[in-house]
């Protein structure tokens, strides 16, 4: 890409961040501030505040250094229809991608540290759980995502761990309750990840990088993403069935025909480029629908 025709510098390093994929912390971030108001008890908001920042730096970091590590490892190719792969696409160097990645991870673990000065020393072993799955997500010498494990650790740190770890910050303590109403959408943070895969999947098997998505014949690796999709709903349901949830809840399934839509159409579209951002778009739908259900009923604990 020519100097002229590159974007301004601030512009270009929003896009590093793939900003389509945030909301996958701001909404775990909405669900701790909901969940942490209904528990009785003190609420320290400065620690909220840190642990919000932290897992919003976390994760922004994990998707620079994603970045960085799949273009070294060869595993990116610039195309005009896909919005991420800056590097590939000569949008930033690869040296800014490493450099803005670890400074986002130091000002993570900084913040982290001083809410475990608060929290104790159970909050330092989850925190250090938290941001050694992020660095080895896609780390230079090994990497969870390469070997078929990043659908598993998305739905458990962007799900019940990320919840977890922002209730006890905020609260001091995690009711076991409170870690169910991060399933639904922990379920659809992991369609966001297993689409961006099925997506890559020549590209990454052609590379040696092993994913779900590539180790599963194509038919399940579809059938796969289209039940990531679909299932926050029945078990939305069956939550609302069993008195978990209030009725309220039900307004998710105004996204439903978003959800059906997506799920039918990645057995047949010609090409899967932007499944990652419909996913993202799901996957906010269902959650400002989840919230906002949430907030009118009350957290269910």
């Amino acid at each position: 890409m020519s100097q002229q025709l590159a974007p301004p510098l601030p512009q270009r390093w929003f896009l590093s961040l793939r900003p389509y994929s945030l909301p996958a912390s701001f909404v775990p971030v909405a669900l701790t501030a909901v969940v942490s108001t209904s528990i009785d008890g003190p609420r320290i908001w400065w620690a909220f505040a840190a642990y919000a920042a932290s897992a919003t730096l976390l994760q922004a970091g994990t998707n620079v250094l994603n970045d960085y590590y799949d273009h070294l490892h060869g595993v990116d190719r610039p195309t005009a229809a896909d919005q991420s792969r800056v590097i590939a696409r000569g949008l930033v160097s690869a040296r800014f991608m490493l450099v803005t990645g670890r400074a986002y991870f130091i000002i993570a673990i900084t913040l982290g540290l001083m809410i475990a000065l608060q929290r104790g020393p159970g909050f330092l072993l989850g925190g250090v759980v938290a941001v050694a799955a992020a660095f080895f997500y896609t780390a230079r010498s090994f990497s969870l995502k390469y070997r078929g494990l990043g659908d598993l650790v998305v739905f458990i740190t962007m799900g019940p761990l990320h919840l977890a770890m922002g209730v006890w910050a905020t609260t001091g303590s995690v009711p076991p309750a409170a870690l169910v109403s991060a399933f639904p959408v922990a379920l659809l943070v992991t369609a966001i990840l297993h689409g961006n895969n099925l997506r890559d999947r020549d590209t990454d098997r052609s590379a040696g990088v092993r994913t779900i998505a590539n180790l599963l014949p194509l038919t399940a690796a579809r059938a796969l993403f289209s039940a990531l999709a679909i299932s926050p709903y029945p078990l939305v349901l069956l939550l609302i069935v069993s008195g978990y949830f209030e009725p309220v809840i039900g307004a998710v399934f105004l996204s439903l025909p978003f959800a059906v839509l997506i799920a039918g159409r990645v057995f047949t579209a010609a090409t899967l480029t932007t499944l990652p951002v419909e996913s993202a778009a799901l996957y906010l739908c269902f959650s400002l629908l989840y919230l906002a259900g949430m907030l009118a009923s009350g957290a269910p604990l």
